[in-house]
Parts: structure tokens; C-alpha cells; sequence
């Protein structure tokens, strides 16, 4: 059976998303007798982060949980992440990595373009819905 440990507990963020509290889950490994897992998840939008050394196989339980948590924390600091891109550009360059790879591109880029303004201009009118 799983456990939750609810945030309040641990020195851990919200969901970095929706800004929900988040739970830990100590799950038991099948194929490893005793061993268990911890997966961290957002009690609001489900978000979770694929998480390494969060397992019990090789460490203990704290510090497979203390390693969930440390690693749940990191965020990137506003220096490291890359300056916006439009969102045509991001649909054009995915579907030139896409072509690239042999896998049919964006069929109708114009379609894109016109769902992407839509969605943008809703955005600007509900600045409190985007935030």
C-alpha cells in the first residue's frame, strides 16, 4: 500500500505550475522485496518530475526521500533559462527537427499560426488566468 506524506511535513515547494501543494508517495518496488520509491505529485494538476536516487535499492529510505525532495526543489534560476521564443518559432523549429528525423513535419503552419494568435490574445485579455 502506498503512503502519502502530505507537504506540510517536508521543507518543499509548491508545484511549480499551479502553485498547489505537493505529496510524497512512498511506493514499494514488485521485483525488489522491501524497496520502495518515493514520487513526488501536485495534488491539483497531477504534475510530477521524473526523479534518479529516489529508491531504496541502493540507499536508505531517508535518504532516497531526502534526495526526491532536494531534487523536487531545484529550479531553474531565471539566468538559465532561455530567452522566450515565439510560439511559431517553437512550432516551426519542431517541425523542422521532426522532417529532419523522417517523421512528417506540421501539416498546415498557417492552421498553427492562427490557433497560436488566438491563444495569445486570450492571454492578453485574461492576464489573471495566465499568471
Amino acid at each position: 500500500m502506498n503512503e502519502k506524506y502530505i507537504r506540510q511535513e517536508e521543507n518543499i515547494k509548491d508545484c511549480p505550475f499551479c502553485g498547489s501543494s505537493v505529496s510524497v508517495e512512498r511506493v514499494p518496488l514488485r521485483h525488489y522485496q522491501g524497496c520502495v520509491i518515493f514520487e513526488i505529485k501536485c495534488s491539483k494538476c497531477g504534475c510530477n518530475r521524473t526523479l534518479t536516487k529516489n529508491d531504496s535499492i541502493y540507499r536508505t529510505e531517508e535518504e532516497a526521500r531526502a534526495n526526491a525532495i532536494a531534487q523536487w526543489n531545484e529550479r531553474p534560476s531565471p539566468a538559465a533559462v532561455p530567452q522566450e521564443m515565439s510560439a511559431i518559432e517553437f512550432l516551426k523549429t519542431k517541425s523542422r527537427m521532426k522532417t529532419e528525423m523522417g517523421f512528417p513535419g506540421i501539416p498546415d503552419i498557417e492552421k498553427m499560426r492562427d490557433a497560436v494568435a488566438f491563444a495569445e490574445k486570450w492571454a492578453r485579455e485574461h492576464p489573471e488566468v495566465s499568471e
